[in-house]
């Protein structure tokens, strides 16, 4: 089962690696989740966690987010996955990120430009293959590494949602 189909009420809310990657982003640091399976259920509980505590937390999922889109069109066209993969809406006045499929912004970054700018400051909890981090870390700066092992995680990932292929999908042209 993918992480993003794992019923909110089955996340590891209790576990030892979201108490850690809670109190670094609570006291406004940077966290980065690599390692093998399980990051995309932890940073779907870290920001279900973060909306308990009174943040306004903006999910990411990089791997839905089509070229030249911000915030805004992220939170307009996949306001309805939000709900289902966080359980909050998503907050047009967000004050904290998650970004879920990191490594797609390392490998890609230009396609994620305009995002990055909308939401640069506010990023606290990135998702990402280990090969990725060095990538990332340029990108967004330096931050505190919570490994869930070793492993390369899931499925290949491809920007543009062109893991889609094979499947029915909206394409917009630019």
């Amino acid at each position: 089962m993918l992480g993003e189909e794992l019923p909110l009420e089955r996340l590891q809310f209790g576990s030892r690696e979201l108490g850690l990657a809670m109190s670094h982003v609570l006291a406004g640091r940077l966290v980065y989740v690599s390692g093998g399976r399980g990051k995309t259920p932890l940073l779907r509980a870290l920001s279900l966690s973060l909306y308990k505590a009174g943040f306004s937390p903006l999910y990411v999922k990089l791997e839905w987010v089509r070229y030249g889109w911000g915030a805004s069109e992220y939170i307009e066209g996949y306001y309805e996955h939000h709900l289902k993969l966080t359980g909050f809406p998503a907050f047009r006045d967000y004050d904290v990120v998650l970004m879920d499929d990191g490594e797609l912004l390392a490998y890609y970054p230009n396609i994620y430009a305009n995002l990055l700018r909308d939401v640069g400051g506010k990023v606290r909890a990135v998702a990402a293959r280990a090969d990725s981090l060095d990538a990332l870390e340029r990108t967004l700066g330096s931050g505190v590494v919570i490994s869930l092992g070793e492993g390369s995680g899931g499925r290949l990932k491809w920007p543009l949602g062109l893991t889609s292929i094979g499947r029915k999908v909206e394409i917009e042209i630019i």
